[in-house]
């Protein structure tokens, strides 16, 4: 019995010390002078990352155009190592909440979301209602 113990605790040693511990691999964070919410994120094909979200900030930080209204979409492209590669904010005079984005086989991107905003900024029809689904394609850039 003695010698199971020795070997059992011999062996759980072993394998503890094989085990290397969790280590960050990095951490950014992104946003402007106001609120910027993250609601969407996936790995692109090149194995960088698309982030999206909301924001109320205009140019300061890392967002890099000003805000058409209230709120707008704010999409962020990150490298593999989490390196801003662009930005790019969509919206209109009211309030616009990007919910989800995908990439598209293109290498474009699809983004989808809420709108309260008319015609103007970069929304090109009316609202019907209150709030309205807004979807947008952009090309590999997000143009």
């Amino acid at each position: 019995m003695k010698k199971f113990i020795f070997f059992l605790s011999f062996f759980l040693s072993a394998y503890a010390k094989a085990q290397s511990p969790l280590v960050k691999q990095w951490d950014y964070r992104f946003g402007g002078e106001l609120y910027d919410y993250l609601n969407s994120f996936q790995q692109t094909n090149d194995g960088g990352y698309i982030l999206g979200g909301y924001s109320s900030s205009g140019i300061s930080g890392d967002k890099t155009q000003p805000s058409w209204g209230n709120l707008d979409f704010w999409v962020v492209k990150i490298d593999a190592l989490g390196i801003k590669q662009w930005d790019k904010r969509f919206g209109a005079a009211g309030i616009d909440y990007l919910n989800a984005l995908e990439q598209t086989a293109d290498g474009g991107y699809i983004l989808g979301g809420n709108s309260d905003s008319g015609v103007g900024g970069d929304k090109t029809q009316p609202s019907r209602g209150a709030v309205d689904y807004w979807i947008i394609k952009t090309d590999s850039l997000g143009n």
